[in-house]
């Protein structure tokens, strides 16, 4: 044999689901070809009707990266797009085009195209499914394939995606399609094992393609070895490993490679600004992006974290709201196959097999590899991301695994005439699940006369423009073209970035362009316009306006444009800050603070600002420990020097321990040292706040 048969490993128990000799004649190929063209209809329908895309990921970068792709912008602009300014654009170049160009005032037409690949995953699922169940007799085979691929492509991460900029339908397909030439490799004869061979090194070129495209699908390569280390002998298991590591690796250089070329020698990562903890480019602090949020809090949430999803308020896997019971149900089957599996071993060592009606049971090769496949994957995902958005392969394995597991737990004698009672269950599992599922709504609107469109035939030639906030990336393809007009992004990811090169390069292109410069801000995100003040940027007012920008033109959205001028920074001409510069590690500035902004700061200190980290209300380090002062509700960071609004001086004094720590107003601004009282380098000593604040206790 060229696999494992036996599901407990090691037992060698004679299976309860025998392998039938498969079907010597086979469909013919235009039924193939008519099958693949009612799973795109399918998709294409379903986009259709679902509505057009209009999500807070697309508004934000989506549209941009495909743009800024098309017409080789990464040189141009800086940061428009916040932190996905620089993620690879194939994928979203298709859209952009359509978008555009030729769909622009078809929006229904770009639906139906988005929805395409929706049919795919429906086709490489069906397909799954007909390679698990096919040795079953066909009264079984027929339910269960049908159960398989309605249940796995209907599923809360699938549908809320479909025909969206998401793209995780995209790289869910290739992933999905590599697991499936896989799991019909496993069966092949000695005769084929060239074949098989083959087989496992295009397997591993999709595999390899999906994390080139988008990195999120990085955790399905490991899941894949180690499900062929489960399921093959040791020896052909490295093979065929190597095989696929080879494979992925061709895959993700043709992916990924070019793009990750550009990165390196522009930013000094392959992967910029992502894991710039292990590549350290000095134009972003060196962090390591990852959001706890979405993971499971507790050791039940960590055991049974799909029982969670089935309320319906559940949202720390997708942000909306949403219920989905199939990967829970799997979890509950599988845990209680793997106990019956326990209970068989041990009532055959103690002698009561007989006597308690225990059965043995086994699975084949494919079906071992797609339940380890899914098992790992879904542990490798619950430590990593736990967003549902990016578990759409574990969600179809889950499903396509349903009636397999149910099989199992049954001890369902499948040659038996009981077909009609199997199918009447599936059926009903099926309906249970499709009639309680509630998808997460990501943002949709309804078809207007264009896909998106926005006045910006108002920005004048050789204009620097910035953008304040995030989601109005959308809006750069509408300025005019080949009018030396450039974009900046005052985002999260520039502010992050303080002290290192991005922040510079943005102030420099902001403090060296000679032509007009223009603020645009969404209005429900006035609050990030101090944020200009500590760039050196003033708005004109008497220049402002409104326009619009819209994925919908009934319900447009109006932005505010005005001309901004640069000043001068106030000068900071005190000693303390060239000191604090060296001796504290990170800047905080909980509120906007009158006389001190970024580039006062580096002014007054010079290099001395570079690798600093800065902190404030809206802008923060992902990385960063948690327990972070909330305005002194907590004990002081001995590392960081606190600039203050005069308001928190009171709470300053009750949170600050007085023997080491020094609240000053230094060139008219308040300062919080923490330790400088005890530091012997620090030499500049500005004269002490003095308050009538109660007597203080230091923070414990």
């Amino acid at each position: 044999m060229t696999y494992k048969e036996s599901w407990c490993k090691g037992l060698h128990l004679p299976p309860v689901l025998p392998e039938k000799i498969r079907h010597s004649i086979h469909p013919p190929r235009w039924l193939f070809v008519a099958v693949l063209c009612l799973c795109l209809g399918v998709g294409a329908s379903v986009s259709l009707f679902l509505g057009q895309d209009d999500n807070w990921d697309l508004r934000n970068y989506h549209l941009y990266t495909g743009y800024s792709g098309l017409h080789d912008r990464l040189s141009i602009d800086l940061a428009a797009a916040c932190l996905q300014s620089w993620m690879n654009p194939l994928l979203d170049i298709p859209y952009a085009w359509l978008a555009l160009g030729p769909f622009a005032e078809r929006p229904r037409l770009l639906a139906a195209f988005m929805g395409l690949w929706y049919g795919l995953l429906i086709a490489v699922a069906l397909a799954l499914a007909w390679t698990l169940y096919d040795p079953w007799p066909t009264a079984r085979k027929w339910a269960a394939i049908a159960f398989a691929t309605i249940v796995g492509t209907s599923g809360a991460a699938v549908i809320s995606q479909v025909g969206t900029t998401f793209n995780e339908i995209q790289i869910s397909t290739l992933v999905l399609t590599g697991v499936l030439l896989l799991l019909r490799s496993l069966d092949q004869k000695e005769d084929q094992r060239k074949f098989g061979a083959i087989v496992s090194l295009l397997a591993g070129v999709l595999l390899g393609l999906a994390p080139g495209l988008k990195l999120t699908a990085g955790i399905y390569f490991p899941a894949v070895c180690l499900a062929l280390i489960v399921v093959l002998p040791p020896r052909e298991a490295f093979v065929r490993c190597a095989l696929v590591v080879t494979g992925w690796t061709l895959g993700f250089l043709t992916a990924g490679g070019y793009w990750s070329y550009r990165l390196l020698t522009q930013f000094g990562s392959p992967t910029f600004p992502f894991f710039n903890g292990v590549f350290r480019s000095q134009w972003y602090p060196p962090v390591n992006f990852f959001d706890r949020t979405p993971l499971p809090r507790g050791v039940w949430q960590t055991l049974f974290y799909p029982l969670y999803w089935l309320g319906d308020t559940f949202t720390t896997v997708t942000g909306p709201p949403f219920r989905d019971g199939r990967m829970g149900i799997t979890l509950l089957l599988g845990l209680l196959a793997i106990c019956l599996c326990a209970l068989g071993f041990v009532a055959r060592r103690v002698g009561f097999a007989g006597r308690l009606a225990v059965k043995p049971f086994a699975l084949s090769g494919a079906q071992t590899f797609l339940v380890a496949f899914t098992a790992i994957a879904y542990a490798i995902w619950l430590c990593t991301t736990s967003l549902l958005r990016y578990a759409i392969p574990i969600e179809v394995g889950c499903a396509l695994l349903l009636p397999l597991l149910l099989a199992l737990v049954l001890r369902s004698r499948i040659y038996t005439t009981h077909s009609p009672i199997w199918a009447s269950v599936l059926a009903g599992i099926a309906a249970a699940l499709l009639l309680t599922t509630s998808y997460p709504q990501f943002g949709r609107t309804r078809y207007a006369e264009r896909v998106v469109s926005a006045d910006m035939s108002w920005v004048r030639p050789q204009s620097l423009v910035v953008l304040v906030g995030a989601t109005m990336s959308y809006i750069v393809p509408f300025a005019p073209r080949d009018e030396g007009i450039s974009f900046v992004g005052l985002t999260d990811v520039t502010f992050e970035a303080r002290g290192f090169r991005l922040a510079d390069e943005v102030l420099r292109r902001i403090r060296e362009h000679r032509g007009p410069i223009t603020v645009i801000w969404d209005p429900d995100d006035t609050w990030r316009l101090p944020t200009l003040q500590d760039m050196g940027l003033y708005v004109v007012q008497s220049s402002c306006r409104t326009f619009n920008a819209s994925y919908e033109t009934s319900k447009a959205r109006w932005f505010h444009a005005c001309d901004a001028r640069i000043e001068p920074p106030r000068q900071l001409p005190s000693p303390f800050w060239l000191q604090a510069a060296h001796h504290y590690k990170e800047i905080d500035v909980p509120q906007p603070t009158p006389g001190w902004s970024y580039v006062a700061f580096v002014k007054s200190v010079g290099e001395a600002a570079r690798g600093k980290a800065f902190a404030d209300d809206f802008e923060y380090l992902w990385s960063r420990a948690p327990g972070r002062p909330k305005q002194f509700d907590e004990k002081l960071f001995p590392d960081t020097l606190y600039i203050l609004d005069p308001s928190l001086k009171g709470r300053a004094l009750r949170a600050m321990d007085k023997s080491s720590d020094m609240l000053v107003e230094v060139d008219g601004i308040l300062a919080l040292a923490p330790g400088w009282k005890n530091c012997r380098a620090c030499t500049a000593r500005p004269r002490e706040v003095v308050s009538m604040a109660p007597a203080n206790k230091p923070a414990s």
